[in-house]
């Protein structure tokens, strides 16, 4: 998207391309959308109205902090190495 129109894509984009593959009909893909986004806008005032001022996000990231690159084929043992075996996470990693 980036290398047509200078943009970066949104979620509605994954959202067209799930819907897609989904099976559903590309001329609800609109509607969903506006639903989508009246179901929010309008959580967002009632929040807005119960809190008695307006709420706006300032952008900034409070997320963790990055995190150290693992490869592909070391991924599944590493984020699920704490919940499961070796044996239950990625047979092919299973003989680790």
């Amino acid at each position: 998207m980036w290398d047509e129109k200078h943009l970066f894509p949104n979620a509605d984009f994954y959202s067209a391309t799930a819907y897609h593959y989904n099976g559903l009909s590309t001329p609800l893909s609109t509607p969903i959308l506006v639903m989508s986004r009246i179901t929010g806008g309008t959580t967002h005032v009632i929040e807005e109205r119960a809190a008695g001022k307006l709420i706006r996000s300032t952008g900034d990231y409070v997320g963790s902090a990055p995190a150290e690159w693992v490869p592909i084929e070391k991924r599944c043992l590493t984020a699920l190495k704490r919940q499961f075996t070796s044996k239950y996470c990625c047979p092919s990693h299973s003989s680790e």
